[in-house]
């Protein structure tokens, strides 16, 4: 199907609902690819759909929606890899795309580099749509604004409120892929999500509180059903309460004390501490951009403690309304379920079919892409720590003496908010401390590990020192990172230290 001199070729437009042809678009990159010279190719068509709202203080901040489409060529030539992408998809862009991905891979060979292999996948064929009751781009878009308004007019009903701000993001991925080895797959992820914002200024400080979660809410990947179940107007006047009276909370105290972590702040620790440093690009040093590299070793599967025997973490790209599902990766590897930690054992890394073949390993599925115009790259799935039960878990309320992480921020410096409760049924929240900061030691944490020792300050469901620092000399403070958290407060501040 390479182009003909002299043919004409019809152009493209925007792919909409229809999208038949599509999946020929992206085989004919294939072929041309193939033609030009590659031994593998994989063509990769992707529509994206993004509409987000703001409003802040009743008033509408932004609407912004944008769409993107085209089609990204991945080559090997001679175990080297190439990459072209175009926005154009008619026929002789393509052809062009495709050659193009074919030279940059023969000019790829120049460099020192050992050829890549690929670890087999059968060929797969199919569609697959993620879950959704009810599409959130065909919602009203007064009703979407009806709904941020009210929820902001219910935060500035509390009194000593300065700013209240509420948001809605959709996002549509549609992505067409064929392969050389036989791979013609069609699939759609449609996400949902929603959150609200509380600020509150007295005495040259500044709180705030979000639900359900910083960075604009809560997401997944579900229909205007799930911006539903969040119940925002529900929740704005208590979360702007709270906003205000962290502004006058006491300091955290200085104590030996059990601590749980709040959902949100949990999957942040499970994201950062074991997510990034089991993705096998980062292992085998092929990746070392955000997160950095790992300390994990190819060597470690089946050996390494990596955390209590009460601890069981688990890939699984198949999770009904997860961000990390989808139908199959970006290499056409369909969604599995791949144990990461098993009783508190490393068992296996997240991975890519290059990275895989590198152990004699199968692909986890795990390559994905942001864009038709970039590369795909080892993108952690869902990973959850499995719930398990053990002696000490009887107790079914906690204690005024523990204390509850609730808040976020970025993994170098993880500042958090306790909230002490009282121990009844109805878990009635006390009062919120100002926060102390958690920081983690990994690489000290697993040498203890290895050694077969209990690092000091951790038992074995975790529970650590809470200490209350001293400001640092001369009164100066590090630069705060906008990230929803609780700014710290100026005369002193608390750690958590998991480990000493």
């Amino acid at each position: 199907m390479c182009a003909t001199p002299g043919a004409a070729r019809p152009e493209r437009g925007p792919i909409r609902n229809e999208g038949g042809w599509v999946l020929d678009v992206a085989k004919q990159a294939v072929e041309a690819a193939k033609a030009a010279g590659a031994d593998y190719a994989d063509g990769r068509v992707v529509a994206d759909t993004t509409e987000s709202l703001t409003v802040r203080n009743q008033e509408m901040e932004g609407i912004d929606r944008s769409e993107s489409q085209g089609i990204g060529v991945r080559v090997l030539v001679d175990g080297y890899w190439g990459f072209a992408a175009t926005a154009r998809l008619d026929a002789g862009d393509i052809d062009r795309t495709a050659s193009l991905a074919v030279e940059i891979a023969r000019a790829a060979s120049r460099l020192p580099m050992e050829p890549v292999k690929l670890a087999p996948v059968e060929p797969q064929t199919g569609t697959w749509h993620s879950p959704m009751q009810e599409d959130p781009f065909n919602v009203p878009l007064e009703e979407k604004v009806a709904l941020l308004m009210e929820a902001t007019r219910r935060m500035q009903s509390v009194q000593g409120l300065a700013f209240a701000e509420g948001g809605i993001d959709l996002f549509r991925r549609r992505t067409w892929l064929a392969t050389s080895e036989g791979t013609a797959v069609e699939q759609t992820t449609v996400q949902s999500g929603a959150g609200i914002e509380a600020v509150a200024i007295g005495d040259g400080e500044m709180q705030r509180r979000s639900f359900p979660n910083s960075f604009r809410g809560h997401v997944s990947a579900a229909g205007w059903e799930h911006v539903e179940k969040l119940h925002l107007i529900e929740e704005a006047e208590r979360t702007a309460t709270e906003a205000v009276e962290l502004l006058t909370a006491k300091e955290c105290p200085s104590e030996v004390t059990t601590l749980v972590l709040d959902s949100g702040q949990m999957e942040l620790q499970i994201h950062e501490s074991i997510g990034h440093p089991v993705e096998l690009d980062r292992v085998l040093g092929m990746e070392e951009a955000y997160a950095g590299s790992s300390f994990v070793k190819t060597d470690d599967r089946n050996s390494l403690r990596y955390a209590s025997d009460l601890v069981s973490i688990t890939a699984d790209a198949s999770l009904p309304g997860g961000l990390g599902s989808f139908g199959w990766d970006d290499e056409g590897v369909p969604a599995g379920r791949t144990p990461i930690i098993v009783d508190g054992i490393f068992r296996d890394f997240i991975s890519s079919r290059e990275t895989a073949s590198v152990l004699g390993l199968p692909s986890s599925g795990a390559m994905r892409a942001d864009g038709w115009q970039h590369l795909p790259l080892i993108r952690m799935t869902n990973i959850s720590i499995e719930p398990r039960h053990h002696r000490r878990h009887r107790r079914r309320h906690l204690h005024d003496h523990e204390h509850v992480v609730v808040d976020r921020r970025p993994p170098h410096q993880l500042p958090v908010r306790l909230r002490d409760r009282v121990a009844h049924p109805g878990r009635q929240a006390h009062r919120d401390v100002p926060e102390p900061e958690l920081h983690g030691d990994h690489a000290r944490v697993l040498a203890e590990l290895r050694r077969g020792r209990r690092p000091r300050g951790l038992d074995a469901l975790g529970n650590a020192e809470l200490r209350e620092g001293a400001t640092r000399s001369g009164g100066s403070r590090r630069p705060r990172r906008d990230a929803g958290a609780v700014p710290r407060r100026a005369d002193r501040r608390a750690r958590l230290m998991g480990a000493r």
